[in-house]
């Protein structure tokens, strides 16, 4: 059964590392990352950074979850701030986003610009790239195009670019 726990800052190895010792070495884990480029003021870029989606919650797997006690004798667990309270349903959802992630993920394990193109309604930030940081008001997204304006310029992005653009 898939849960997701919420790890304390700076604490995730301890967490994963207690976490799988108390249950056997029987626990995977599942954390969907994405890359941020940093700039400097001249906005030549500095490096790419990971970064969880998620910040510091994380999905976790393990058949004793199922069981009735389970969490709740775990929460104490090291690094931990606690287990959000969760159903064989949530279990089945979250199965359903991990391999939505999974789908959208590159060769290197992070999430690809389409990924993020199916929440994008009306605006969306640009993440990377020259123009990191600036909001776009989106006007069509049709097959693995977005096509936007920021002002009078109209910017057409593709789902494959490696400048990432995410919903506001």
């Amino acid at each position: 059964m898939w849960v997701v726990a919420k790890f304390k800052k700076n604490n995730e190895e301890t967490f994963k590392k207690e976490l799988n010792s108390s249950l056997n070495n029987t626990c995977k884990f599942y954390q969907p990352f994405f890359e941020l480029e940093v700039f400097n003021k001249n906005g030549k870029k500095i490096k790419k950074r990971k970064k969880n989606l998620l910040d510091n919650y994380i999905f976790c797997f393990s058949e004793s979850f199922g069981k009735y006690f389970t969490l709740s004798k775990l929460k104490y667990t090291k690094g931990l701030e606690c287990f959000l309270n969760s159903t064989t349903k949530d279990s089945k959802e979250i199965e359903q986003f991990i391999s939505f992630c999974k789908n959208n993920e590159n060769s290197a394990g992070t999430l690809k610009n389409s990924f993020f193109f199916n929440f994008i309604k009306s605006k969306a930030r640009i993440g990377s790239g020259p123009l990191a940081n600036i909001i776009l008001d989106t006007i069509l997204i049709k097959e693995n195009k977005l096509r936007a304006y920021i002002g009078n310029l109209k910017i057409t992005l593709n789902k494959n670019s490696e400048n990432y653009c995410y919903p506001v």
